[in-house]
């Protein structure tokens, strides 16, 4: 995928993790992460987004598409309605309550949109974001 990537774009992929960051501080105007932010195990999620907050402009956003639920209940209740309980704990989904929880600790406004019944779009944003 990284030769694929290179020949595609014309530059090697950076090396990284949501815990380090490969780019310098205040460098992006948004962050996005697609489908991988539920690896990040719950206790470390927090770490997560003050690093992606590192590398981010003063006005820029974080972005988070992925496997998601309202709460601790609905994360539950889907499992057993769906049959997928052991798929759903084998993974840390973060849920839109704890998210926001997080957001409210770090002085971030969110906003969050339910694409289907897995999956959301979070956005993260300082308050004194324009536009």
């Amino acid at each position: 995928m990284r030769k694929k990537f290179q020949e595609k774009h014309g530059f090697e992929p950076l090396d990284g993790h949501f815990l380090s960051v490969p780019i310098p501080t205040e460098s992006a105007d948004t962050v996005i992460t697609t489908y991988a932010f539920h690896h990040v195990p719950d206790e470390e999620k927090e770490d997560a987004i003050k690093e992606m907050l590192r590398v981010l402009k003063p006005s820029g956003k974080i972005v988070i598409a992925d496997v998601m639920f309202e709460s601790e209940e609905e994360k539950m209740r889907i499992g057993e309605e769906d049959g997928l309980k052991e798929e759903i704990e084998d993974e840390y989904f973060v849920t839109v309550d704890k998210l926001r929880k997080i957001c409210g600790k770090l002085g971030l406004e969110c906003r969050f949109e339910r694409v289907n019944r897995y999956v959301w779009i979070a956005e993260l944003f300082t308050p004194d974001r324009k536009g």
